[in-house]
Order: structure tokens, then C-alpha cells, then sequence
């Protein structure tokens, strides 16, 4: 009898265990991002944790879709012969700074600031994992006024980061700025 209590309360401890860790993979995996780019931007390291072929696509989207938006709202870019061609350029300028910037060699590349990163992985501590699914994870968050998620999809006993949700108030500041920078 006691052989089978001992046998239950291990398995129980192990599913326990399994369970914690399945749970918390996705913030592992943001905390072992951070730390690679707090030790250099190791690119083997970023590779194993970021799904870049599909992080590049997702955010080349994200943004192509906020140009169009933008665009819909001017009146003069929808009375504007040059429109279309603009936006085709538009769209080979997001495909070419998206490619150059989401890639693993990047932070080996730029110099990041050590305290940035250590920032960074400080604010994992309060951020949530919410599960869409016992395959993909979404975590959030809270940067300065808003919150970045980060979606994560699980490959084998790991997760991978595939998407990062700009907020769209951080996009359309961000492209405010660029835009008074030029004239």
C-alpha cells in the first residue's frame, strides 16, 4: 500500500513539475533572448528561440497594413496619380529595412546598452502569459505606455517567438516621428 501512495505522489509531483514548466516556457524563452543579447547577441542562441523567417513576415504585414490605413485616411494620396507607385516603393522599403533589422547577427552588429537589456528582462517579471492553445502562447508586456505580445508557437518542449503585435498607437508615433524628420 505504501509502495502505491509513493508511486501516486510521485507521478503527482511530476505532472506538478511539467505542468510549472509548460506554463512558464514562453517567459524561458524571453529570458534566454535577453540574456543572449545581454552577453553579445549570441545569433546561435536567438536562432533557437526566434522563428525569424516567420517573425519577418508577420511584422512586414503588421506594417504594411498600417501604411494602408494611413494612406486610406489622406484625401490627397487618394487624388494622387503617384499613389500606387508610392506604395509600391513603400512596400519594397518595408521589405528591405525588415529584412536588414529582424535577423539574428543584428546584435552583434549594434551595440546594445547592457542596462537596456537587463531592463528589459526586469519587466519579464511582471509580464502574463495568456494560452491560445497547448501549441502557442501569447506573452504581454507593459512597456513604457503600452504592451507588446508576443506571440510564441511550441516546437517539440520550446517555445519560439513567431510574432511581436506592435501597438498600433507605438506604430503610428513612430512613423509621426519619422515623417517630421524628414521635412
Amino acid at each position: 500500500m505504501k509502495k502505491v501512495i509513493g508511486t501516486i505522489l510521485v507521478i503527482i509531483m511530476l505532472a506538478a513539475t511539467f505542468a510549472a514548466y509548460a506554463y512558464q516556457a514562453p517567459l524561458l524563452t524571453l529570458k534566454n533572448i535577453a540574456q543572449a543579447i545581454e552577453d553579445g547577441g549570441d545569433p546561435q542562441v536567438l536562432q533557437e528561440n526566434i522563428d525569424f523567417n516567420k517573425l519577418r513576415n508577420n511584422i512586414k504585414e503588421q506594417i504594411r497594413a498600417q501604411v494602408a490605413i494611413e494612406a486610406a485616411k489622406d484625401q490627397a494620396m487618394k487624388n494622387n496619380p503617384f499613389a500606387l507607385m508610392g506604395a509600391a516603393l513603400a512596400d519594397k522599403m518595408i521589405d528591405s529595412l525588415i529584412d536588414a533589422y529582424v535577423n539574428p547577427y543584428i546584435f552583434k552588429t549594434k551595440k546594445i546598452n547592457r542596462d537596456r537589456a537587463r531592463e528589459l528582462e526586469e519587466k519579464l517579471s511582471d509580464a502574463t502569459i495568456e494560452k491560445i492553445s497547448p501549441e502557442s502562447a501569447i506573452v504581454s508586456v507593459k512597456l513604457d505606455n503600452d504592451a507588446i505580445k508576443i506571440v510564441m508557437e511550441r516546437e517539440g518542449l520550446r517555445y519560439k517567438i513567431t510574432n511581436i503585435v506592435i501597438p498600433k498607437n507605438s506604430m503610428k508615433e513612430l512613423g509621426d516621428q519619422r515623417i517630421k524628420a524628414l521635412k
